[in-house]
């Protein structure tokens, strides 16, 4: 995190929610990024609801409590494209899952988020396939119980991690870009907008 950036935090504070959307989401905006997490205040849900509206980019609430709630924030046909792959589909049937249409696979993943959060069932370790994370990855994550990994950032890296480096510097890179522009006074609606307009790619 560059100084700039630093200062945009601490100016505009952390519970910004422009500022959040900047941190958590600039990958998937950018298109570099199947998916991700966006994990706000309840008081939030609309503004994140409209936000993405007539864009590329879906959302599903995934849960809520009294204080926040929890959002995944995707492009449905990389999404989509993903968890049919091979490797993928067969890690999801291991993991109890019927079908890789996306509609039942999100659906049920929902369910299991929301009782894992209310400390019902242990954590669904499909998130990392939700996120798109490397199936490599996710296995081994899984195999190790979070341990022995090669490299901490977005996930945790156990195999190639040259080139899931050079990914994560490409994520940084969007996600400090974008938290300049709003730290700037740019609205992360005209990010967004501006992003669907010309392409991601």
């Amino acid at each position: 995190m560059s100084t700039e950036v630093f200062n945009i935090i601490r100016r505009l504070g952390k519970d910004n929610i422009e500022l959040q959307i900047a941190t958590q989401c600039a990958p998937v905006i950018s298109g570099l990024k199947i998916s991700n997490l966006l994990i706000t205040a309840l008081t939030n849900e609309t503004f994140i609801i409209n936000l993405f509206k007539n864009s590329d980019i879906d959302v599903l609430k995934l849960a809520s409590n009294k204080d926040k709630v929890f959002f995944l924030v995707y492009r449905k046909d990389a999404l989509k494209e993903y968890l049919s792959s091979n490797d993928v589909n067969k890690l999801l049937i291991e993991y109890g899952y019927e079908s890789d249409e996306l509609s039942y696979v999100l659906h049920e993943f929902s369910l299991r988020y929301n009782f894992c959060l209310n400390n019902f069932t242990p954590f669904p370790h499909e998130l990392g396939l939700i996120l798109g994370y490397p199936v490599e990855d996710v296995i081994k994550f899984v195999k190790y119980k979070g341990k022995n990994y090669l490299h901490v950032g977005y996930w945790k890296v156990y195999e190639d991690p040259k080139t899931k480096l050079e990914l994560f510097e490409k994520f940084d890179s969007a996600t400090e870009a974008f938290s300049k522009l709003v730290g700037r006074g740019v609205s992360i609606n005209h990010i967004v907008k501006s992003y669907y307009a010309h392409g991601s790619n």
